[in-house]
């Protein structure tokens, strides 16, 4: 389990969320892939069981596996869809929550996880110390790890 791994600093908190918001990253990238490659193959699966010609040098064998594995894929994707959006969504709802009583703390969060900004821009950016950086990205991390307890 990655948040019992030990370390200083609070790290293990530190791995649990970097590996969150990587994952969270990777899914808000892809999912328009992933939509896109779904709405391709929509478009594919329309045939015409009056289409297929008995005659023709394709079986209809042949045709009905191809058929099936078009929606195999489909269905692998749909549910790829729906997990990365409702992953994506519990991030989103969290982030949304932590926002109304620690402001700071997600802006640092988003600033370091999402946004893969370093201590120094947070710290220009914030107008705050790097100290001071540091503590609410520590805080903000502890309370999205106590905050994903409860809703997971």
């Amino acid at each position: 389990n990655k948040s019992l791994r030990s370390g200083i600093r609070g790290e293990s908190v530190s791995v649990m969320v970097k590996d969150i918001f990587d994952d969270y990253r990777f899914k808000m990238k892809n999912l328009t892939f992933v939509k896109g490659e779904l709405e391709k193959l929509n478009k594919k699966i329309n045939i015409k069981s009056s289409a297929i010609n008995p005659d023709a040098t394709i079986s209809l064998k042949d045709t009905c596996d191809r058929y099936n594995d078009l929606i195999e894929r489909k269905m692998r994707l749909e549910a790829t869809v729906s997990e990365y959006e409702d992953s994506i969504s519990l991030i989103d709802n969290v982030l949304n929550l932590m926002n109304s009583d620690y402001p700071v703390e997600c802006l640092a969060l988003k600033m370091r996880h999402i946004e893969c900004k370093t201590l120094f821009q947070m710290q220009e950016r914030l107008n705050f110390s790097r100290g001071q950086c540091w503590n609410y990205l520590k805080r903000g991390e502890k309370e999205m790890e106590n905050l994903l307890k409860i809703v997971s």
